[in-house]
């Protein structure tokens, strides 16, 4: 074999190798992207749930604090036109 057949022999076998790593490397990496966009899909549901219940929890807070108002002034109101001195102010 002459010297110019050996050193292309040793370009191609050389050049697999770095196709192979090359492959290996995209193949982990793609497995590793794949697991992280996994897990913001679940982060991403988690937070579509809680949003969710956040906003329902708001609306009740929402309805007790409209009850409590109403509820304060008619005793704020009660309590003027009776005579009597309110235990309570805001």
């Amino acid at each position: 074999m002459n010297n110019s057949q050996s050193d292309l022999t040793l370009n191609a076998f050389t050049g697999e190798l770095v196709k192979e790593k090359m492959e290996m490397s995209y193949t982990r990496i793609r497995e590793l992207y794949n697991l992280k966009q996994i897990e913001i899909e679940k982060m991403e549901e988690k937070i579509v749930k809680l949003t969710d219940k956040l906003s329902d929890l708001k609306a009740d807070r929402q309805q007790f604090e409209d009850e409590l108002n109403g509820l304060y002034e008619s005793y704020v109101t009660y309590c003027r036109e009776t005579g009597f001195k309110p235990a309570f102010e805001l």
